[in-house]
Order: structure tokens, then C-alpha cells, then sequence
């Protein structure tokens, strides 16, 4: 599907919106495409936690997927049974 195609489409599904849906639809639009425009800030903890986490990858501390699973569900069980 092209760009051309991508634009007619979400054109028909605007046009058939009631206005309140296309009033919350469109406030929601305008604030997603404005916190793109913002550059995104790391805070000095979240630096720190990606770093350490980048530094146990290239020293070959890893996990796979399926194991990280596997803790998740065991240290948060409460999440999982419900």
C-alpha cells in the first residue's frame, strides 16, 4: 500500500467519525505529533541503569528471553494470575 492509498484510507475513516469522536481523536493526534517533535530526555538514573545494562552485554552477563520470562513471572506472579 503507498502513501497515496494510506491518506484515502484514513480520509474515509475521518470523514464517517461523529465530531465528538473526531474532536478526541484529533486532540489526540495533535499531542502525539507534538511529543515527537520533543527531543527525549534521559534522566542520570535511567543513564545509569542503560549503561550498566549495556556494560553486562558486552561483558556476556545475558539472559534469554524465555529465562527473563521465566524470573519475570516468578518475581511478579500477583501479575500473572489474574
Amino acid at each position: 500500500m503507498d502513501t497515496a492509498q494510506k491518506k484515502q484510507i484514513l480520509i474515509r475513516h475521518i470523514d464517517s467519525l461523529p465530531e465528538p469522536e473526531l474532536d478526541r481523536l484529533f486532540q489526540s493526534f495533535i499531542k502525539t505529533f507534538e511529543n515527537e517533535q520533543q527531543p527525549y530526555v534521559i534522566n542520570s538514573e535511567i543513564k545509569a541503569a542503560l549503561d550498566e545494562a549495556l556494560s553486562n552485554s558486552i561483558k556476556g552477563n545475558v539472559i534469554s528471553s524465555e529465562e527473563a520470562a521465566r524470573l519475570t513471572k516468578e518475581k511478579y506472579s500477583f501479575l500473572f494470575n489474574r
